[in-house]
């Protein structure tokens, strides 16, 4: 945190001058926009406003690339990639006019790949067979039909959380209420296996697995999704790195965010932002602020929150989200591993736990989702990992090993939401009113939903209102 002297000093630098700089004082910047992440609701807006409506746009990134959520790993004897986490997009032409754009080649991607499935309780080792976990498959394509139709009923969910009030009252139920009220649960499974990372699915309010697994999910469930011809959906964002050049600050570290510089002050640009770069420190003059970054209390402490903000947006409670490469694993190749608990409702995985631990392209390596309720520490993610793994050796009849990491990555803060009560209170007309205070506008998951693809779409909503601003 920045001691108050030199905020002040930073502040007469900035608004006394637009051209001081030198060894104590930062670097000085002028922009119209300033975006904070550089995860996919960061990028496209940036890129949109810079390239379509000739706005001066900095990017600002903690880590050293862009994507967010979109990680892939290398492997470095023989260059064969694996997408960890965002792996496929909608099939349609607003995405591929947004990957035409960046010169990336796709092709439709329809999953599956013909590898076996072992349904085993990651908990116990033991092989779990019931006719929930192989349903007939006439059965679940009957219940995704109604679950579909019961998505369009909603289509306020498309674009956002844009509620009516009084809320409807079936989108506050359990989902596992929701399933047995509507009788689509034969589906619930496939459900949970595209809409990982909400935690106990079950419990949670049924508008976030709604929204997580829309029609546009569903459709391209059926008809397939778009993918890089390279199999790497990082290779977007490098293709957006390179587009974007000095407009983009990696390791950037956030150290404070003024947005109350008096007008006498602050000749156009209201809001100041301090940064820590890998080359020192940067202080940028703003006339608007993009936040897309998770607004947990930690991401946002540099900020000068006002209470309305603080008061909402500290509300949101996170699930876990975890990904790793394994190798040295020990298990039977070719297979499929699925965690599937004996004894809970609709055979669904006791979290926190893995989702699955499935084959690669890299011989020998296996690519690992992994969720919890709530954040926990990586320590413990991965050593309840190795202990799944070394149960899973034993069951089948494999000498025991301990597995490597080739690559691990944390996605939490995950699916920020509230509770049923709360949503019914009008959270989201109080989080959608925040959009423009302190000339600071709002996007990313917790203000729509995990999705890339629908995040960009968000995006254009969210450019919309800031332009009219500008």
């Amino acid at each position: 945190m920045l001691s108050k002297v030199w905020i002040g000093l930073t502040l007469l630098c900035a608004f006394g001058s637009r051209t001081v700089e030198g060894n104590f004082f930062p670097k000085i910047i002028e922009k119209d926009v300033v975006v904070l992440g550089g995860g996919g609701s960061g990028v496209y807006p940036t890129i949109r406003l810079r390239e379509d409506f000739n706005k001066s746009v900095l990017i600002l990134e903690t880590k050293d690339r862009l994507g967010g959520h979109t990680e892939n790993f290398t492997d470095p004897t023989t260059g064969v990639g694996i997408s960890i986490g965002v792996r496929v997009w909608y099939n349609n032409e607003f995405v591929k006019r947004y990957l035409d754009r960046l010169g990336l080649q796709y092709t439709v991607s329809r999953g599956g790949g013909g590898v076996q499935s072992a349904f085993v309780d990651f908990k116990t080792g033991e092989n779990v067979s019931s006719p929930v976990i192989t349903p007939d498959p006439a059965t679940v394509q009957l219940a995704l039909r109604n679950y579909g139709v019961l998505v369009n009923k909603y289509p306020e969910l498309v674009s956002g959380f844009n509620l009516t009030y009084p809320v409807d009252e079936d989108l506050l139920l359990p989902f596992g209420d929701f399933a047995q009220k509507f009788n689509i649960e034969p589906a619930v499974r496939t459900i949970f296996n595209y809409a990982q990372g909400l935690g106990d699915t079950l419990a949670r309010p049924t508008i976030y697995t709604l929204k997580n697994f829309g029609s546009a999910v569903l459709s391209g469930a059926i008809s397939g999704f778009l993918a890089p011809v390279s199999g790497d959906t990082s290779e977007l964002y490098r293709r957006a790195t390179t587009l974007l050049g000095d407009d983009v600050l990696l390791s950037a570290k956030l150290l404070t965010v003024q947005r109350r510089i008096p007008p006498a002050l602050n000749n156009g640009y209201p809001i100041l932002i301090v940064t820590a770069t890998p080359k020192g420190l940067v202080t940028i003059r703003a006339k608007r602020i993009l936040v897309a970054i998770p607004p947990t209390p930690q991401n946002l402490l540099p900020f000068d929150l006002s209470e309305s903000e603080r008061k909402t947006l500290f509300k949101l409670k996170p699930a876990g989200y975890y990904a790793a490469v394994l190798n040295n694993t020990g298990l039977p190749p070719g297979i499929a591993f699925v965690n599937a608990a004996a004894n809970t409702s609709y055979n669904l995985p006791k979290l926190p736990g893995m989702y699955s631990i499935r084959p690669t392209a890299i011989q020998g390596a296996y690519v690992i989702v992994y969720g919890s309720n709530e954040p926990i520490s990586d320590s413990a993610v991965k050593s309840d990992i190795i202990a799944s793994v070394k149960r899973l050796q034993k069951a089948f009849g494999q000498p025991e090993k301990t597995s490597d990491f080739l690559y691990y990555t944390s996605h939490t803060p995950f699916e920020l939401s509230v509770s049923a009560q709360q949503i019914r209170d009008g959270y989201y007309r109080d989080m959608y009113a925040l959009q423009g205070s302190l000339n600071t506008f709002w996007t990313g998951a917790a203000f729509h939903t995990h999705d890339s693809t629908a995040l960009w779409e968000f995006g254009d909503n969210i450019i919309s209102k800031m332009l009219a601003t500008l």
